[in-house]
């Protein structure tokens, strides 16, 4: 009917659906951050772009490629090498959980995707997912038993890291996505793990032997081979 205004739900259950993902997948990594350390978690989880380029194959039916599979076997190797060695092994459940997570990163990156392109502004899709991620992690958090008690001072902490590193940083991504593909942008933002294991070993006394350095390389090499060649041609990277 002409003078209606459109119902917002369409643009409001894709960024709700984003919300819920990205609200699992924090718990899970923060838990596979604990048993494994921030760097390797980190790396793990952003391997997010071959789950996406995996879900654009099996959900939405579309082509990618022989990349993916060349930069999933890469990855694998990676993989094996960043568990490490003797004292410095990494949990195989810890490691289990980032996989877990990067999974579901890559199907919000997904949904994220669509709840941008469904929208009027590139602010709604991270006010509505960034919304519904809230009570979905504190449920989980209820669920786990994790403590409610915080200092003043770890309270600012996280405000800083809410607003100014997660609700910034996912603007800029919300802008990225309306001009680049989702795999172009998850591809980009592997100097998220390339630089968390350079503070992981910095700032939180991690330590890395030179195997899982090896390995943090070689998953980063694998999920830039897995890139399509259509992305590395527009240079939109």
């Amino acid at each position: 009917m002409a003078g209606r205004r459109p119902s917002p739900r369409p643009r409001f259950a894709p960024a709700a659906s984003a919300g819920v993902l990205v609200g699992l997948e924090v718990v899970i990594w923060n838990e596979a951050t604990g048993r494994i350390g921030a760097g390797p978690s980190t790396v793990i989880v952003n391997t997010a772009s071959l789950w996406v380029m995996a879900l654009t194959v099996v959900v939405l039916r579309r082509p990618v490629g022989w990349r993916p599979v060349a930069g999933a076997v890469v990855v694998l190797c990676g993989l094996a090498l960043l568990r490490g060695t003797g004292a410095h092994r990494l949990e195989l459940a810890g490691i289990a959980l980032a996989i877990l997570a990067a999974a579901i990163y890559g199907a919000y990156i997904l949904v994220f995707e669509r709840a941008v392109s469904a929208a009027r502004d590139g602010i709604s899709p991270v006010l509505w997912s960034t919304a519904v991620a809230v009570p979905v992690s504190a449920a989980c958090a209820v669920a786990l038993g994790e403590s409610w008690h915080l200092e003043v001072g770890q309270h600012a902490w996280l405000a800083l890291l809410g607003v100014a590193v997660q609700a910034c940083g996912w603007l800029l991504i919300a802008r990225s996505l309306s001009s680049f593909s989702a795999v172009a942008v998850s591809v980009l933002l592997l100097l998220q793990p390339a630089l968390a294991a350079v503070w992981g070993v910095a700032f939180l006394d991690e330590t890395l032997i030179a195997i899982q350095v090896a390995g943090i390389a070689i998953v980063l090499i694998g999920v830039t081979i897995a890139r399509p060649r259509a992305d590395r041609a527009t240079g939109t990277g």
